[in-house]
């Protein structure tokens, strides 16, 4: 068997198909996906601020802040400027700065 012919057999999964990344594949980006107020969002940036996440959920940010729900834990995300490192799955709720109306 001829070295080429060796490194193809190699690269070959089970099913007899290259196992081998295209430049699009190497390329591809990563996308994360996380929630504000139960809506989905997605991104391929690793970070955004508190403020670029509002304005992808449509919300003013001179009204409102996040919170990041992560199981029980509620932290509080005020800084509009502030960098938010994404994690898959990641929750937010929004809460706004605004009077409360009272009936």
């Amino acid at each position: 068997m001829s070295e080429q012919e060796e490194h193809a057999q190699q690269t070959r999964g089970s099913q007899g198909t290259s196992t081998e990344t295209t430049p699009d594949q190497a390329h591809k980006p990563h996308v994360i996906s996380f929630t504000v107020d139960g809506d989905e969002f997605s991104t391929e940036e690793k970070s955004l601020t508190v403020r670029q996440i509002l304005a992808l959920a449509d919300l003013d940010s001179t009204r409102y802040y996040l919170v990041e729900i992560n199981g029980q834990q509620q932290k509080p995300l005020t800084d509009l400027d502030g960098q938010v490192h994404l994690h898959e799955g990641m929750k937010f709720v929004s809460v706004s700065t605004g009077p409360t109306n009272v009936s």
